[in-house]
């Protein structure tokens, strides 16, 4: 069961590698708005070249890293919010469903 959430959320293959009939499970894995959010937070919009006391950093720039794991640092408030929508969803489904045992089992 954790593996094909783990594929959907990107972690595996990348979102662009990630065959066509396939994709439609982005779109509902929580864990894939999480990791973008977690991403976004941290190497998003606006955050300034790193430190490097080596020669050559491949990573200096956030910018390059965004690109090298196929993600955009401008996603964080989408993936907060859908994020929120799953959240609520699940739970809406949850309470409907409890209700729905409990009036069974009277």
């Amino acid at each position: 069961m954790s593996v094909p959430v783990m594929m959907f959320a990107g972690f595996g293959v990348t979102l662009r590698d990630m065959p066509n009939y396939l994709k439609w499970g982005t779109y509902i894995s929580y864990l894939r708005y999480g990791l973008e959010g977690y991403v976004s937070a941290i190497y998003g919009y606006g955050r300034e070249v790193l430190e490097c006391i080596e020669l050559y950093c491949h990573y200096r720039f956030p910018e390059k890293f965004l690109h090298e794991i196929a993600m955009t640092g401008d996603q964080f408030w989408n993936d907060v919010i859908a994020l929120s929508v799953i959240l609520l969803i699940l739970r809406v489904t949850t309470y409907f469903l409890l209700r729905w045992k409990l009036h069974a089992m009277r």
